[in-house]
Parts: structure tokens; sequence; C-alpha cells
């Protein structure tokens, strides 16, 4: 998630870059939604990286809505990984929403 839209619903603080080991960004379908572009998710996969931003955010509560957390049957889970020693959570798809690899919006993507 961007910075900038971050900002719209919560106080942050970069903290650090980061790497994850052996996942992979992806686009996929939300199943059962009616979005037809795909959204970002991290899925295992043996010896690829994915590079991103390490933030301190004030309050992920506003986060866990816009982000489909809140919602039956959630659209995104959290989880909660080490990353360069800093308990990081992490939005990734639901199992149970993860529909085919499609390309998103370009506005997403910005």
């Amino acid at each position: 998630m961007s910075e900038k839209e971050i900002s719209k619903y919560t106080s942050y603080k970069f903290i650090s870059y980061g790497i994850i080991k052996d996942y992979i960004l992806v686009f996929r379908k939300i199943l059962n939604h009616p979005r037809k572009s795909g959204v970002a998710t991290i899925e295992p996969c043996k010896n690829e990286r994915v590079y991103g931003k390490i933030f301190w955010i004030d309050n992920s509560l506003l986060l866990d809505n816009k982000e489909g957390f809140l919602e039956e049957p959630k659209i995104y889970n959290k989880n909660y990984m080490n990353i360069n020693g800093y308990n990081c959570m992490l939005y990734i798809l639901n199992p149970s929403r993860v529909g085919i690899i499609t390309n998103p919006r370009k506005s997403y993507i910005k």
C-alpha cells in the first residue's frame, strides 16, 4: 500500500525497507466480488522475493475496514511475519477469496 493511501486512514512513520524471501507479489481477482481487476497479495514461491517498506501505523482499524478484513468472509487476512527483526502485520488475500491471476487497474498500480 502506498504512503499516500495509508495516510488517508491512519498516521504512520517509515521504519525501514524490507524483503520477504520465498514469496512473490501477484494480482488476483477477488472471488464473489464485483471488482473485475486484480488486487495485490503475496504467495509462497521458493527463491522469489517481495520488496517493500515497513511502517509503524498508529491505528489499523480504518485500514482493516478498507482492506475488507472486517467483512464476512474477509477479503484479506492479517498475517504476522518477522521482517528485518520487526514483527510486521501484512494483509494477505483470504484463501477462500482467491481468484485467477489478472491485471490490476492502472490507477491501482499508481
